[in-house]
């Protein structure tokens, strides 16, 4: 079975988030529902990236893979070929 799309995974992804407790407010400012979800995965990631991430609850630790599982990948994009000359000159590989 192939993997669900983006716009799928996107749907999740943002399922996760509102159930994810809301930020402290004096970390972050927010205001409409996107900036929310913007802060809960930042929360979310610096709780996981941390030292004390070790130590996280197991559902932290399973939140936090699950939205790594759910992020934009190199497979969300197909190659549909290579820029050769662009608005600013020829683009070469080195």
């Amino acid at each position: 079975m192939p993997p669900p799309s983006y716009p799928h995974r996107h749907l999740l992804l943002t399922n996760l988030l509102d159930e994810q407790p809301d930020p402290p407010q004096d970390a972050f400012a927010v205001g409409a529902d996107d900036n929310v979800r913007g802060c809960k995965l930042d929360a979310l990631l610096l709780a996981g990236w941390s030292i004390s991430g070790r130590k996280a609850k197991p559902e932290q630790r399973d939140a936090l893979q699950h939205a790594d599982n759910l992020r934009l990948k190199k497979g969300d994009f197909e190659v549909i070929g290579r820029i050769g000359e662009g608005q600013f000159g020829t683009c070469g590989a080195s």
